[in-house]
């Protein structure tokens, strides 16, 4: 029973630890990531878009080729999807503020509204911005079709190649079936026939020559 409870206290005491820990690091860490939470309905799509933007240019064939500045997308693309986060949290931040003090009347809702239309100008950068990844990422994905379609032609110049050497393989295949039937000419059953045939030709010449009057 003592271990069993000792078991059960060292268990306990391991979970606590382990939420201790994790609320520590998501307080010191808090700035370094963000959840679903940390976004209102209005920013949160445009962190969507950027991190599908971001994630459409890096996963993109050209880039994977070489064809992009490569070192450029790996290092800008995830700092810009960065900044945006950092900017539309701390916008939902401060409209969550903004918010809470609604409520003191027309005359605080009076001197929060220049706050708002700074709020709304934030709003308007940050969706030219994603507009702007948007972008790249279309023109990426019309690189990757015409990347694509370059692949194709270089698989149809090889296809061609591989077709007009069968090509050539069956003119030897038709010199090559008239140098067999030359071969099977000579065989043992082909001469057998021959010369069947001569004897046959020679009785048949022979008989009529014996019908014929004395």
């Amino acid at each position: 029973m003592g271990t069993v409870l000792q078991a059960v206290f060292f268990l306990t005491l391991f979970v606590r630890c382990r939420e201790d820990l994790s609320r520590r690091l998501g307080r010191e860490h808090h700035t370094r990531y963000y959840v679903e939470d940390d976004f209102d309905e209005q920013m949160l799509p445009l962190v969507k878009r950027a991190q599908d933007a971001v994630a459409a240019v890096l996963g993109s064939a050209v880039d994977a080729a070489g064809l992009l500045d490569d070192i450029a997308n790996t290092v800008q693309l995830p700092q810009q999807e960065w900044e945006i986060a950092q900017t539309c949290a701390e916008m939902t931040r401060v409209k969550r503020r903004i918010r809470s003090l609604r409520d003191g009347g027309a005359r605080l809702d009076e001197m929060l509204e220049p706050q708002w239309k700074a709020l709304r100008q934030s709003a308007e950068a940050v969706e030219r911005r994603v507009a702007a990844l948007e972008g790249y990422a279309e023109r990426t994905a019309a690189a990757d079709a015409a990347y694509r379609e370059w692949q194709v032609m270089e698989e149809l110049e090889d296809i061609g190649a591989d077709v007009q050497e069968l090509l050539a393989r069956s003119v030897q295949d038709e010199l090559a079936v008239a140098e067999i039937g030359r071969l099977a000419e000579k065989t043992p059953l082909t001469e057998l026939r021959r010369t069947v045939e001569e004897a046959r030709q020679a009785g048949l010449v022979l008989a009529a020559g014996e019908k014929e009057p004395a």
